[in-house]
């Protein structure tokens, strides 16, 4: 490529494009692959502000990799953009995410002239390969199994952790002893030693609206004694957003402009608000960043909305059974309305405060909210027991007697993946202890990189036990895209069919792209490419991936969630097949554009 300062433009034809596309995507993967298995590398991570980190892990390396350029910085921040979605789908894969990355859009890439020469257009190739992705994940869900022993759990963490047993052991243990649905938060302890902390509670997967309201120093929102309110329908007419203030008004703000009294510690939760009460939004808002920063917790009013509240969180009605909050809702009728506000079943403007549940605590981040000991969890009727534990209610029992029983009858029909999956959710998220881990360590280089490890550990044992377990490293995509291609084979199709043909193709390149990571794996080892092909070709024949670190296919297991590969192919199908039909890019500034070729080159 040159540059030639007459031709300059902001404009980057195809060839070039493609040229720095692959070639970015080739030197990230080579560099991230360093960190691929038990004999994968440290990176030694220096920062201006902070200590040197050394990381096995793939995010964090990619994530401090670095390009001048703007097309390369674009095609990092693509591939952050996937591991970022592993990360938080499972929590581990990004490695092989990268990996997969480069060399699925190399094979397209290869594959061109035989797209044009079947006439196939880009958005057949871009809809046809997620298609292929989406049933090679049905295929690979299928494969998952839930009976998940505390074994299980540390087979998947000895992967997650690069063989630390340590930590392996240390979660293994926290599963055991407070059995499969225990809920584990990471923090880092200030000592050598690791600390186990427990709680009783139930999590919603939403966090705040907006970080005005965090008041720790760990930028979390911590509320002791919360009142809870719920709308489930969005704050968008004058009568619903009156409502929605007069909580704020009641509990938070005649307090805070009077100076004395005691707030009502409040956490609203609702799907949207109306951009009509948008400027009083606003308004809180300031009113919350204005408090003393230093002295967070002390000075700001314990207050916080949650927003985006939808069908995606499954357990809104347990937590509200369980807290006791009873739903604000819109009205159409408003006659009806005054009859529920006159029964005691509505609230009005005046009563509307008094319209919530309650919890002994809340603690919540950017992606979730922790309820600790909701009001209606243990049985008020019976004392506290010697050891401190309480009876379960009625109606926590009811609900985790129902929810088992529905995953009982839907565990029949083994195509109800999704709704089982859903089930398991709620059941886990009703049952679960809440365990703070405090990784310890000899420096806080040492914390940081083993908490780093312990992060990848929990995260892909959470996905575990409520997608499933399957074998890791890239083993169960690889069997799911063979086992597609031999249904196709079977189905009966004219093979001289076009769209037939495109998927079979596509198959093919996502079997390679497999095949390639894993091989390099073996590879890793210190095997020859030949020996390595061979594991790969037994680990198909019989059905299981090679363990490289106890050398055997028969010992220790590769395990991991069986949600991986999905969240990696889900990922790709929608980001890398979208670089590849990029025919031309605009930089900000043609003084950027370093990428010009010569015209008869280009043609």
């Amino acid at each position: 490529m040159a540059t030639n300062g007459t031709k300059l433009s902001n404009l980057v034809k195809k060839n070039a494009l493609r040229e720095v596309q692959l070639s970015t995507l080739k030197k990230i993967s080579d560099v991230i692959s360093n960190t691929a298995g038990p004999y994968g590398s440290y990176t030694m991570i220096m920062h201006q502000d902070r200590l040197t980190e050394y990381s096995k892990d793939g995010h964090k390396v990619l994530s401090n990799f670095r390009f001048f350029r703007p097309l390369e910085k674009a095609v990092h921040d693509e591939l952050l953009g996937i591991t970022e979605h592993v990360l938080k789908k499972v929590g581990d894969g990004t490695t092989t995410a990268v990996q997969l990355s480069y060399y699925i859009y190399k094979y397209l890439c290869d594959d061109s002239d035989y797209f044009e020469e079947k006439n196939i257009t880009p958005y057949q190739v871009v809809s046809t390969f997620q298609e292929v992705v989406s049933e090679i994940s049905k295929i690979i869900k299928k494969n998952g199994r839930f009976d998940i022993t505390p074994y299980d759990i540390y087979q998947i963490c000895m992967i997650s952790t690069n063989g630390n047993q340590t930590v392996s052991k240390d979660i293994a243990d926290i599963y055991e002893k407070y059995n499969m649905d225990v809920y584990i938060q990471l923090n880092t302890s200030n000592t050598e030693s690791s600390i186990v902390k427990e709680y009783n509670g139930i999590m919603m997967n939403k966090g705040f609206a907006s970080p005005s309201f965090i008041n720790t120093a760990e930028n979390t929102v911590e509320i002791p004694n919360a009142h809870l309110y719920y709308f489930p329908d969005p704050v968008d007419t004058p009568e619903m957003i009156t409502l929605f203030m007069n909580i704020f008004i009641n509990n938070i703000y005649e307090v805070y402009k009077s100076g004395h009294g005691k707030y009502k510690p409040t956490v609203i939760m609702c799907p949207s608000i109306s951009q009509d009460a948008e400027s009083s939004l606003k308004d809180i808002e300031t009113i919350f960043y204005g408090f003393d920063q230093n002295n967070m917790r002390d000075s700001k009013p314990p207050f916080c909305i949650i927003t985006g509240i939808n069908d995606r969180v499954d357990n809104i009605g347990d937590i509200c059974t369980l807290c006791g909050i009873p739903s604000i809702r819109k009205y159409i009728n408003p006659d009806q309305r005054q009859a529920d506000i006159e029964a005691g079943n509505a609230p009005s403007p005046e009563t509307v405060s008094e319209f919530c549940g309650y919890a002994e605590s809340v603690t919540i981040d950017m992606d979730k909210m922790k309820i600790i000991n909701p009001s209606e969890m243990y049985d008020k009727t019976k004392p506290v027991n010697a050891d401190g534990s309480r009876e379960y209610s009625p109606v926590y029992k009811s609900l985790v007697n129902f929810l088992k029983e529905q995953i009982r009858i839907e565990s029949q029909v083994k195509d109800n993946i999704e709704v089982i999956t859903t089930l398991k959710r709620r059941l886990h998220s009703l049952t679960a202890n809440f365990v703070e881990y405090y990784v310890g360590g000899v420096s806080a280089a040492d914390r940081d990189n083993v908490r780093d490890l312990v992060e990848d550990a929990i995260l892909n044992c959470r996905s575990a036990l409520t997608n499933g377990i399957g074998y890791g490293a890239g083993f169960e995509g690889m069997r799911a895209t063979v086992e597609y291609q031999k249904l196709n084979n079977e189905s009966g199709v004219d093979l001289k069919d076009k769209d037939y043909n495109l998927r079979d193709l596509l198959a093919h390149d996502i079997f390679c792209a497999y095949d390639r990571v894993i091989v390099n794996l073996y590879k890793s080892t210190g095997r020859t490419e030949e020996e390595a092909r061979e594991l790969s070709e037994e680990s198909l024949k019989i059905g299981k991936p090679f363990n490289i670190r106890d050398e055997s296919f028969d010992s220790l297991q590769v395990y991991t969630s069986i949600e991986t590969d999905p969240a990696i192919l889900d990922a790709i199908s929608k980001i890398i097949t979208i670089m590849y039909t990029s025919d031309q890019a605009f930089l900000i500034d043609p003084m950027q554009n370093v990428y010009i070729e010569d015209d008869e080159n280009e043609e």
